[in-house]
């Protein structure tokens, strides 16, 4: 059996004063409070054929104020003369590391900077991430990212695939099929945003874009060539 992560000892260590204690659902899931974590798989939404050993979940950044500064830090300076009133600190989980660059120790996210580069944040702060995503879901019963099932998401891109070849064979001039394919394009957007907003799910929405377009112009073309042929 694999080790837990620091993340998992650390919540765990916690969850513990709490009398919550660290179970398994009938499936090998974990269950912790409130909330079953359900493991990745090798095929899950976006990623495909991943290394899906251990007890993987995907994380539910906390965005408040920034990916950094979601938990109150303080430096070592602050500790070592004295600032730190220990109330603040009495009963929470102290990590201790770097936000210096020069260490190096700097984590990719799935978010982008004002700049348009991808956005990094030190380990510490990751570990910060992570032990709130856990503690947060078992005792608050914070929603967790979660995806489809694989016929779920065939089902719908296959759908948008329709909508496309229904849009292309019914709207036949070029001017109105292009409103129309910009209105399902944002449409699509809006709903995949919604649903992860709102319900914690992570849809396609890049194959249901592909498909959408792609039956436009297979059909419209279809559409133009047998026309010309008659």
């Amino acid at each position: 059996m694999q080790s837990p992560a620091f993340s998992v000892q650390v919540a765990l260590r916690y969850l513990a004063a709490h009398n919550i204690s660290l179970k398994f659902s009938n499936d090998g899931a974990w269950k912790l409070g409130k909330t079953t974590f359900q493991p990745l798989t090798a095929h899950t939404s976006g990623y495909q054929s991943i290394d899906a050993s251990g007890h993987q979940i995907l994380l539910n950044y906390r965005t408040q104020r920034s990916l950094q500064k979601f938990v109150p830090q303080v430096t070592l300076t602050e500790v070592l003369v004295g600032k730190i009133n220990p109330s603040t600190v009495n009963n929470k989980i102290i990590l201790i590391g770097t936000t210096a660059e020069s260490f190096q120790d700097y984590s990719s996210t799935p978010y982008i900077t004002n700049e348009g580069a991808i956005e990094k944040i030190p380990g510490v702060i990751l570990q910060a991430q992570m032990i709130s995503q856990l503690l947060g879901a078992a005792l608050d019963g914070r929603s967790l990212l979660w995806a489809w099932s694989v016929w779920q998401e065939i089902i719908w891109i296959w759908g948008w695939s329709i909508t496309g070849s229904l849009l292309a064979w019914y709207v036949r001039p070029l001017f109105y099929l292009g409103i129309a394919t910009s209105i399902a394009i944002a449409s699509l957007y809006g709903v995949c945003f919604v649903i992860l907003i709102q319900c914690s799910a992570w849809i396609p929405l890049v194959p249901s874009a592909i498909a959408l377009i792609s039956s436009i112009i297979l059909i419209a073309y279809w559409i133009k060539d047998f026309s010309h042929s008659a």
